[in-house]
């Protein structure tokens, strides 16, 4: 009984401790809440700009990693697995901008397979943990995601056309 036990808390003990738990407001995510707040905050936020893969927070690694499938990405200029006709070790995605401050963290990348498009990932972070992220997709041109404004000018004239997706993130 108590080596049963004993193993059942070290089990728990160990996935709570590597990821966090989510809870999804389905509201939430129709009503498009949480692209409204990265709209805001591009807007009224000092966010600074970062092109490596390097400043990728690591509470925000921990979480992507912890949706279950593998997550490489190259930096700016690295080459990438841009289509899904070659099937090779290059990652499937390629960094554009990161930006970010103490609260926020929002990071834009190509990602290749069927249908080259863009990807663009949302996480407000307070005390080291997340409290809201979105994940959204669509057909964005690059000069446009590498740059706030442009960032924000695209979101708020495209939102009803992208996708909420953490499937295919």
């Amino acid at each position: 009984m108590t080596r049963g036990f004993i193993t059942i808390l070290l089990t728990y003990t160990s996935l709570a401790c590597y990821g966090q738990f989510y809870k999804y407001d389905e509201g939430v995510v129709v009503e498009n809440k949480s692209l409204d707040n990265m709209i805001t905050v591009i807007g009224e936020q000092d966010l600074k700009c970062y092109k490596d893969k390097k400043e990728i927070p690591k509470i925000v690694i921990r979480t992507i990693q912890s949706w279950g499938k593998e997550f490489k990405l190259a930096n700016p200029r690295q080459h990438y697995q841009a289509t899904d006709i070659v099937n090779g070790r290059k990652p499937r995605r390629q960094l554009i901008a990161i930006f970010k401050n103490e609260k926020y963290f929002i990071m834009t990348y190509n990602h290749g397979g069927r249908g080259y498009h863009s990807h663009i990932m949302y996480f407000q972070i307070v005390d080291e943990k997340i409290i809201d992220f979105w994940v959204g997709y669509g057909r964005g041109r690059e000069n446009e995601m590498e740059d706030k404004q442009n960032i924000k000018d695209w979101l708020t004239l495209k939102a009803k056309s992208l996708q909420t997706n953490l499937v295919e993130y």
